[in-house]
């Protein structure tokens, strides 16, 4: 049963969630180490991404494909970080921007299910 776990879509995809929401995390400590001058928010930064990116290696090593990963977890980092500075950053969001998005979003949807070709 672990094993199966291991090796599920699910299980690459848990991942992927995972390191979304640990690079979020580092998006937001970013914004408040002012350029790695406030100590704490560096170091949790620094910690953040390393664990994003462990995440992201045991997404591939599980199967998914890397170019699948990558997009899932960009696409999903540039959603939330833009959502995450207009709520939390009052930055501001334009018609442009939401459309870019939402063709970003169904980019990665039809790469998704996208069969690979025999």
């Amino acid at each position: 049963m672990v094993e199966l776990l291991k090796s599920s879509a699910a299980a690459a995809y848990g991942q992927i969630a995972l390191a979304t929401l640990f690079n979020l995390g580092t998006v937001y400590c970013l914004k408040r180490a002012e350029g790695f001058t406030n100590l704490w928010p560096s170091i949790v930064a620094l910690v953040t991404i390393s664990l994003t990116q462990w995440l992201l290696s045991r997404a591939m090593a599980s199967g998914m494909d890397m170019g699948l990963a990558i997009a899932t977890l960009v696409v999903c980092v540039m959603v939330g970080s833009t959502l995450m500075g207009i709520f939390l950053f009052d930055e501001p969001v334009s018609a442009q921007k939401a459309v870019g998005f939402g063709i970003a979003v169904i980019g990665v949807l039809i790469a998704s299910v996208a069969k690979a070709p025999s």
